[in-house]
């Protein structure tokens, strides 16, 4: 009986002790209305489209590639097309970020931004001016910032605009962490309008993620 006793004690220590070792992260629920209270008061960093990868592809196949003279004759003009799109459409979202955005300051970045640049300088010759080349004068100046990343959303595989912390770590809800690119509008503009369809769309975009970041702000 006292053997049982004692055996019983063991047990419930050794359960006692694993629990108490065991350590159960729980959600900080403060978060999303402290990162909208630091971006307010902070920078959102948008990621502008850079093609960088297939613009160097393209590069290299021109250089090095086993290609027919009429392929090689075309291929700048297919990297200079790529580029001019390119600039196009980035110029839509900052000139749209600096018309119809005034929730937080704003800057841009190529997609190619490393964080260990960002980080590591305070942001120093990582954000570009209107002419897509880097403004020396930015910096972070220690503030904090959140990144706005072009991805998929991997439950609805929709395109989407999507925050992103100092960490490089999606936000989720209740911050309004995304918004979809594509939608009825932007399919019945390119079918009457295709010249103007993506530029409309951006406007309605950034209208959309400062209208949302006002609304959850005043919530918060």
């Amino acid at each position: 009986m006292l053997q049982k006793i004692y055996t019983t004690t063991i047990l419930l220590f050794s359960i006692t002790a694993i629990f108490a070792q065991t350590v159960i992260e729980v959600p900080d629920k403060s978060y999303p209305t402290t990162a909208i209270r630091e971006l307010k008061n902070g920078i959102l960093i948008v990621r502008l489209t850079s093609e960088f990868k297939k613009i160097k592809e393209l590069n290299r196949i021109l250089e090095e590639g086993d290609i027919s003279p009429q392929t090689k004759m075309n291929l700048p003009n297919k990297i200079q097309k790529i580029i001019e799109e390119r600039d196009a459409e980035n110029s839509s979202w900052i000139t749209y970020f600096e018309n119809e955005y005034n929730f937080s300051d704003v800057y841009f970045a190529y997609d190619t931004l490393r964080k260990e640049a960002l980080l590591g300088n305070d942001g120093k010759n990582c954000f570009l001016n209107k002419s897509f080349r880097i403004n020396p004068s930015l910096s972070l100046d220690g503030r904090k910032f959140l990144m706005l990343y072009k991805e998929t959303l991997p439950d609805s595989g929709a395109e989407a605009v999507v925050f992103r912390d100092a960490s490089f770590q999606q936000l989720s809800n209740p911050f309004p962490y995304y918004v979809k690119t594509t939608g009825f509008m932007l399919v019945f503009n390119a079918l009457f309008k295709n010249e103007i369809a993506e530029d409309r769309n951006i406007r309605r975009i950034v209208r959309k993620i400062n209208k949302k970041l006002e609304t959850f702000h005043e919530k918060s």
